[in-house]
């Protein structure tokens, strides 16, 4: 209907219009329905319009669902493993260092020496050193971690939300559309 409406009128713009303008099929369609159309055109957008608001509050539950759900695959896919990860090296550690206690006290001070005989090593400070930095470096890594696996979290939720608000967003442009239809149609009825 609209495309036959602007066709009659770029005809008429390029000067192309037929001899008899009310023998022409297009012009005919276009009188005879127009009526019509305005009378139903606000049954219509209405329509449309209660479609697309009943879709998008359908989706509203889906994300928050996949909210969940990603979130608890997340939490399962890293966060456990990691954990569990940590949990056993300290296990290993702690008795590696039970068993190096134990050990008898001639073992003990073998273990201090150099494995070369040319290194000379000041054994009073050096273990002490080593075993800093490594707790340092340890922790680092478990934090850097942690901090990972949080921004993935907090990304997940970000994309969730936004999803959740583009929807909601839409919904209010068509319905700002559907209130400038309206006005469209009103102002159609009334000339």
């Amino acid at each position: 209907m609209y495309f036959e409406q602007r066709t009659i009128a770029g005809n008429f713009n390029e000067g192309t219009y037929p001899d008899n303008l009310y023998t022409d099929e297009d012009n005919c369609e276009v009188i005879k329905n127009y009526h019509r159309m305005n009378k139903n055109a606000k049954e219509v957008f209405d329509s449309l319009l209660q479609y697309n608001i009943e879709r998008s509050e359908r989706y509203a539950p889906e994300f928050k669902l996949w909210l969940i759900i990603g979130l608890i695959v997340i939490l399962f896919v890293t966060f456990l493993p990691i954990n569990a990860d940590i949990l056993v090296y300290r296990k290993m550690v702690n008795e590696f260092c039970k068993i190096l206690l134990n050990l008898p006290p001639k073992h003990k001070e073998e273990a201090k020496n150099p494995l070369m005989d040319d290194i000379a090593i000041d054994s009073s400070n050096t273990g002490a050193v080593a075993k800093k930095v490594a707790q340092y470096k340890l922790i680092v890594i478990i934090l850097v971690t942690y901090i990972l696996i949080f921004l993935l979290f907090a990304s997940y939720i970000a994309l969730c939300v936004t999803m959740m608000k583009s929807t909601e967003n839409s919904s209010m442009l068509l319905k700002w559309y559907f209130y400038s239809v309206e006005r469209m149609v009103l102002a159609k009825r009334n000339r």
